[in-house]
């Protein structure tokens, strides 16, 4: 796996969940142990371990939560009695992550978590009835709003080795953008910029020949996202 060193020698950063670094922050008080694969990403990277529900001012142990509602509007309540909700505030953690580490290139997700969830987190009625398993974590769809260029995986998806190379190309791939943003961009950059990556991807490349007519920032914006979908395509195929 490659271990690019940022221009200060530093590896890049690279967020996760707190209990899959070892830190008992679960609900139960317990850790939770990731795959190897997820410990190698964390050889490869600086990790910064959050733990959203901690975060929030919930303690340890804790009486369980889970989502309930609608598909399309959900909220946090606790599973016993539904009477205290945690929506707002797990949601509004996102932001205050990424500004205790605006060079975060990259997140890793825990598996199932009402807060944290990529994928497949289950919902529930207002009855407590299991109603599907079709959600995303308040905290993990809060900071894909916050940061839609960040990217996100959860600790077991990454057990497949196409996700698992997406993610840690994006990754990589967004560190060196706010790197180079940091320097300051240029159309001759972006280029530069595009060549290093070399995405197969013809959206990119008229992107790129608009570089004399459309503005810096707005060709920059356009740019990026399309790489990192560019990234995302190429890596997930494989």
């Amino acid at each position: 796996m490659r271990k690019q060193l940022s221009a200060t020698g530093a590896k890049p950063v690279m967020g996760i969940g707190s209990c899959l670094v070892g830190n008992a922050v679960r609900y139960d008080g317990q850790a939770k142990c990731p795959g190897s694969h997820v410990q190698a990403i964390c050889e490869a990277f600086e990790m910064r371990a959050f733990c959203p529900e901690m975060g929030v001012g919930m303690g340890v142990p804790r009486p369980p939560i889970e989502l309930v509602g609608s598909e399309n509007s959900v909220r946090v309540l606790d599973v016993a009695t539904h009477s205290k909700e945690y929506t707002v505030p797990l949601a509004g953690y996102a932001q205050k992550v990424l500004d205790m580490a605006p060079d975060l290139c990259g997140y890793i997700l825990v598996r199932g978590s009402p807060s944290c969830g990529y994928e497949g987190v289950k919902r529930h009625s207002d009855n407590g009835n299991r109603l599907a398993s079709d959600q995303q974590g308040i905290f993990a769809m809060a900071l894909a709003v916050a940061d839609p260029l960040l990217p996100l995986e959860d600790d077991e998806r990454l057990n497949n080795p196409g996700l698992r190379e997406s993610f840690v190309a994006r990754a990589h791939a967004y560190h060196d953008w706010k790197l180079l943003c940091d320097d300051g961009l240029s159309a001759h950059k972006l280029v530069e910029f595009y060549s290093l990556h070399k995405p197969d991807c013809e959206a990119l490349e008229r992107i790129l020949a608009d570089t004399d007519r459309l503005p810096l920032e707005e060709l920059s914006r356009i740019f990026i996202t399309a790489l990192m979908a560019a990234l995302s395509h190429r890596s997930a195929k494989t």
